[in-house]
This record gives structure tokens, sequence and C-alpha cells, in this order.
């Protein structure tokens, strides 16, 4: 006995209850995280790399590499695949180790620890949001998520719009930050 009618659930089930925004919000969160790790793994490319010149960084944006650039980008690649079990987690500790090379005062310090604490609470929402089962919502709109840590920790925060919208505003202007450490450090970011 089938217990759903497959041919009778509605349009765009199981995300039929929520609003249009809700979905369109989240896709942008997610993007979002996405362009910050990106902004992430490029900086910290900058900062354990000699000082490439503008044609060899835009080449990383059309992937058209000279030999040299190619060795690097590869050694780099083979960095970044160490970060297969929480990404965000090891590139923000990379990130870190890696832009103290070239902050070498106090202040610049507490600027990259500031950066730190900032991707440290985006980290905390971002495998929840990226990979947890949305519940129903409430009459308010407000969303549980079915998701566990690997501490076995759930969310306990219900997540609506406004949530949505200030997580994605927050990480942009994190990833913001980060590539203006890039610059501060009087290196050449990537594409810019």
């Amino acid at each position: 006995m089938k217990i759903i009618n497959i041919e009778a659930i509605p349009n765009n089930f199981p995300t039929h209850k929520h609003e249009s925004e809700f979905w369109e919000c989240l896709g942008r969160t997610v993007a979002t995280l996405g362009f910050l790790e990106e902004v992430l793994k490029k900086a910290i490319l900058v900062f354990n790399n000699r000082e490439l010149s503008v044609y060899e960084f835009n080449s990383l944006n059309t992937g058209n590499f000279p030999n040299e650039l190619e060795q690097e980008i590869e050694r780099f690649n083979k960095m970044i695949m160490k970060s297969s079990k929480s990404s965000l987690g090891w590139l923000k500790d990379e990130f870190v180790k890696s832009a103290k090379k070239h902050y070498k005062t106090e202040d610049g310090e507490k600027h990259i620890d500031s950066i730190y604490n900032k991707l440290d609470k985006i980290q905390e929402l971002r495998n929840p949001i990226c990979h947890g089962s949305w519940q129903l919502p409430d009459k308010q709109g407000n969303s549980k998520l079915f998701f566990f840590n690997r501490k076995h920790e759930t969310l306990e925060t219900a997540i609506n719009i406004d949530i949505l919208k200030q997580m994605q505003k927050h990480t942009a202007e994190v990833a913001c930050e980060i590539i203006n450490s890039v610059s501060e450090a009087e290196l050449p970011y990537p594409g810019i």
C-alpha cells in the first residue's frame, strides 16, 4: 500500500508551504556563503604565495594560467583539498594563519581576529542553512531546521526571511572585509 499518492502532491512539494520570498532569500544566502568561501580561498592564495602580477591574477578568473602559476595553483588546490571535512572551518583558520604573516602590528592582528570571530558566527549557521531539512513554517513564517551537527546539537532558532536577509548581508560584508584585508596588506586581490 502506498502512503503517498505521488500524482496528487502539490506543485513545489515539499517547499510549497513557505513563501517564495523565503526560498529566494535562502538561495541568496547560500550563494553568498559560496562567495565567501571563494573569497577566503583567493585571500589564502595571495597571503601564502609570492606577489603575482595583475595579468597572473586575472588569469585566475579565466583559467588561462602561465606555467609557473599553474604549479602554484596546483599546490594551493592540494592545500584546499585538505578542507573536505569542514571547508569554512578550515578556511577561516588558514586565512587567519596566512593573514597574520602580513599583519605584524597589534592593531592588524586584532583586525584579523575580529574577522575570525565574525567567520566563527557565520560558520555556526552555515551548515544548518545549507544542509538542513526545512520544516513547515509557523503562522509568522518561522521555520525550524531538522539538522544535527557532529556534536549531535541542533539549531534551536527558527529561521525566517528577516534572519536570512541579515545573514546574507552580514556574510557579504565579511567577504568584503577579507578582500580589504588583502589590499590593506598591499597585496593585489585576484580579479580586482
